[in-house]
């Protein structure tokens, strides 16, 4: 339904759209650490309109999304709670790099490579 409301729009010359970003995939390979302890390291596939969720160690909560940006990068939303944690924030990091975040005592790292390239 908004593939084709975006297309009648782009017809009636409205918006310019291109359909390759609607159905992105991406794999996101991660790890997230708190004060230097690994609390996991998932892997992943995820489509752009989903967040993947998932518990780390059996006691956070730990959520990631992932956006195209332009061609060579992606914007990523995560979040990691539980235990007194509360943190969410946005990155643009480059398709295909290894991407190193850090927050205090919690470490983010992110290699996202897109599926079907």
């Amino acid at each position: 339904m908004i593939r084709g409301i975006l297309m009648a729009l782009a017809l009636s010359g409205g918006v310019s759209v291109s359909f390759s970003s609607l159905a992105d995939t991406f794999k996101v390979t991660s790890e997230v650490s708190l004060q230097g302890e690994v609390l996991g390291a998932p892997t992943f596939v995820i489509d752009t309109v989903k967040a993947e969720q998932m518990t780390l160690a059996d006691k956070y909560q730990y959520s990631v999304k992932v956006s195209p940006h332009n061609a060579a990068q992606v914007s990523v939303d995560f979040s990691l709670s539980g235990e007194g944690y509360e943190t969410a924030s946005q990155a643009i990091v480059d398709l295909d790099k290894a991407a190193l975040l850090n927050f205090g005592d919690q470490t983010f790292s992110f290699l996202i490579n897109r599926v079907g390239d």
